[in-house]
Formats: C-alpha cells, sequence, structure tokens
C-alpha cells in the first residue's frame, strides 16, 4: 500500500539510465488459472513441515475443502444455472489470495530467473512498480517474455513520461537534486471527479472532519518536500469547497492536526463504557455530550429509513386508493385480484437491527411465503437453503397481510 510503498522508496538508488516503469496484470482475478493454482498450493502445503502445528487437516482434506470453496461458483438465472469454469470469482475473499499465491510462483519462477531481470519489482495485487536498468529494447523483449508464459495472464505496461511515472496515488519523479533519489506528490487520475462526503450530508460534523483529515494525512504522507505540501493543501480546500466545506473550517481542522490539543486527548483516554446511538442532528450531539461528563465514547451510525408499522400501511393505503401500483407490490395485487386487505391485521413478524441479518430474514421469509409475500426479495436467498429453513422456521400457508421489514 501507499505507505509502505513510500517508505521502501526512500531505500532506493536510481541512475539517470535506469527506467521508471509500471506493469499491470489485465484483469487479474479472472484470470488466474484455477488448476494450477491449486496444484502450487498442494505444494507448498505438502513441504510444509509446520503445517500439523497449524491444522489437524491432512494435505488430501485441506484441498478437497479449498478446492470445494472454489469451483462452487454458481448462480440461478430465470431456470438456469451458470457455473464459472475459469479464473477466480469476483468479490469473494480466496480471489485476492489465490491470485497472490500464483503471482508469487510465478515471479518466483519466472521474472527471477530472466537474464535481463528488473532491478525492482514490487507489486501490490495487479500492479507493479519497476526500475529497469536494461535499456527500452530489452524492456520490449522482456514485455513479450512476460505475455508468453501463461496463456491468460497477460501484462500491460506504462513508461515515465518526463521522468516521471504515477503508481498507486503517489505521482514519483526522478530527483536531480544531490540529496534524495525521488520525488513524490499526490496523484489523481484523469477521471477522479473529486466527490467526499458534502459537508451538507446528514451526518455528525466529526464525520466530515474526518474527510479532511484523511486528505490532510495523506498529503503529509506522501508529499516529499514542502512545496508540494503545500500546493496538497491548497488543492484540498479548493476541492472541499466543491463540497460545500467552509473555509474556515478547513483551516481550523488543519490547525487541530498540526497543533493537536493535549486534553482532548487525555479526555478519550480509557472510557469506562462504550455506546452507539442513531445519528438525529441536534439529539445526539447532546447525548454525546452528556455521555462525556460519564467518561463514556459515544458513536454515531447512520439512522435507517425504516418506519414505523403505522406510517407503512397509511403509504400502502394511499397507493392502493390512487392506483400507484408502480410503488407498490401490495397495491399492484389489489387491483390485479381484486382482493381487500384486512388492514388491523397488518404485523411486524420480527424485529432485527443488524442490517445484514435483516436482510437475510426477510430473504428467509419471502421464500418461504411464496405467493402469499408481496414484498420483493432484494438478496435474492439461494433455494438451495430452502429445506432447511422450513424445517427450522415456523411457516403458516395461510396468512394474512403482514409487512416485512420494509426498508423503501
Amino acid at each position: 500500500n501507499t505507505p509502505h510503498f513510500i517508505e521502501k522508496l526512500t531505500t532506493i538508488n536510481i541512475d539517470s539510465t535506469e527506467l521508471l516503469v509500471s506493469f499491470d496484470v489485465v484483469s487479474l482475478f479472472t484470470n488466474v488459472p484455477v488448476d494450477k493454482t491449486l496444484s502450487i498450493v498442494r505444494n507448498k502445503l505438502e513441504n510444509d513441515n509446520n503445517l500439523k502445528d497449524r491444522t489437524k487437516l491432512n494435505v488430501s482434506a485441506f484441498m478437497e475443502l479449498l478446492t470445494l470453496c472454489i469451483k462452487t461458483t454458481y448462480f440461478q438465472l430465470e431456470n438456469d444455472f451458470y457455473q464459472q469454469d475459469f479464473g477466480m470469482a469476483m468479490g469473494s475473499s480466496l480471489s485476492p489470495i489465490m491470485s497472490n499465491i500464483f503471482m508469487e510462483h510465478f515471479e518466483e519462477t519466472y521474472v527471477k530467473s530472466y537474464i535481463n531481470k528488473p532491478k525492482i519489482w514490487w507489486r501490490y495485487v495487479d500492479d507493479v512498480f519497476s526500475i529497469w536498468p536494461h535499456g527500452q529494447d530489452n524492456l520490449t523483449d522482456f514485455l513479450n517474455f512476460l505475455n508468453n508464459i501463461e496463456p491468460t495472464i497477460k501484462f500491460t505496461l506504462e513508461l515515465e513520461e518526463n521522468n516521471k511515472l504515477p503508481f498507486l496515488d503517489v505521482m514519483i519523479s526522478k530527483n536531480t537534486e544531490i540529496n534524495s533519489n525521488f520525488q513524490t506528490n499526490v496523484y489523481r487520475k484523469k477521471t477522479n471527479t473529486n466527490r467526499y462526503l458534502n459537508f451538507n450530508s446528514n451526518h455528525h460534523l466529526s464525520i466530515k472532519k474526518g474527510v479532511i483529515k484523511s486528505l490532510y494525512d495523506r498529503a503529509k504522507l506522501v508529499s516529499s518536500n514542502v512545496n508540494f505540501f503545500n500546493q496538497e493543501k491548497d488543492h484540498i480546500k479548493n476541492i472541499l469547497k466543491e463540497n460545500a466545506y467552509p473555509i474556515n473550517l478547513v483551516d481550523k481542522a488543519f490547525l487541530q492536526i498540526e497543533n493537536p490539543s493535549h486534553n482532548n486527548n487525555q479526555q478519550r483516554q480509557n472510557p469506562v463504557a462504550n455506546m452507539t446511538i442513531p445519528y438525529i442532528p441536534g439529539i445526539s450531539e447532546k447525548l454525546k455530550k452528556l455521555g462525556n461528563n460519564f467518561n463514556i465514547r459515544t458513536a454515531f451510525k447512520t439512522n435507517n429509513t425504516l418506519r414505523p408499522l403505522d406510517v407503512r400501511i397509511k403509504e400502502h393505503k394511499n397507493y392502493v386508493r390512487n392506483y400507484q401500483v408502480d410503488r407498490s407490490n401490495l397495491a399492484q395485487h389489489v387491483w390485479d385480484n381484486h382482493h381487500q386487505i384486512n388492514w388491523k391485521e397488518a404485523s411486524i413478524i420480527q424485529k432485527e437491527q443488524n442490517f445484514g441479518k435483516r436482510k437475510l430474514k426477510e430473504s428467509a421469509c419471502i421464500q418461504l411465503n411464496g405467493d402469499n409475500c408481496f414484498s420483493a426479495d432484494t438478496l435474492s436467498l439461494n433455494k438451495t437453503w430452502l429445506p432447511l429453513l422450513k424445517k427450522d422456521v415456523v411457516y403458516s400457508q395461510t396468512m394474512s397481510f403482514q409487512l416485512i421489514f420494509d426498508n423503501s
């Protein structure tokens, strides 16, 4: 990552004839050869003399489980099932791990053994920063070599321009000064929109100050000299102004970062308790201040859009009355089937504060109740779980109308 990259960069000397180069692996996750990577993992495990100290599983059992996790990446679209038969799935927690294992093997086997190998080869997932000491013609040969090893693994190359090369969020410049080999400052892609959390957003002021601090900290970390740092501070002020931040607030936040208050730091030490409350402007701040008097650390969470049951019933009544079938599946059902709704029998099935758990429970209820439920299953719980759900959840074939965790 950026801090580690900046730290390593300060230890490197570069000759004026050496080139700054970056390589990018094209669509790494979906192009990783899975079977070959599994073989690499098996070989590493079989040669790991300490494996038995970390797990009771033998190599065969471990590989069977790993293969199951990787190769059961299927999904259903309408009535057809599809399975990914090559590469690692996007979004899988195993994808970066397996991709890194393959790339480490690739680098150990091919990059380090190449006759004209790079002076530096630092990789972050699929991005590589390199220093090339063998001239541009040999660099082209090296790129062709890399792209002819594995059919699905292809590299693109970006060469320094005017002694500068962007990598991650850092612009690296060859420095002609005697005291340093590199200069660095913050790099933003041309597609960067400078959009950050708007100051008028319904978030506590501390969150907005956190945006300022994170931008300041990056500027401090990446800027290799005072001029770059001051330029970046001015740029931060301009983009925050575009996001409705008062300039005096930004200046004050900068000052607090540069001169932290000892008293404030002392106050936050060793709280007797922690408390999380929904954020309601004007009220939550007072509760936080009250908690501070008793050394209670208070955190805010963004309030979701759940509304009381009576409010939701009133909304659905209006949708039915005004034929707003595009706003309510229930209204669509009433008008299509000429049904009457017993609004007095509407009830909440379950309450769940955790958003993820609530969505799972909602999806389970919708799946189990089938045509008796009019809510859209936004999570689309896999039907493979239905037999287990039917065994553990009390399920009634005849249901009155019930509002199920409506999040609209």
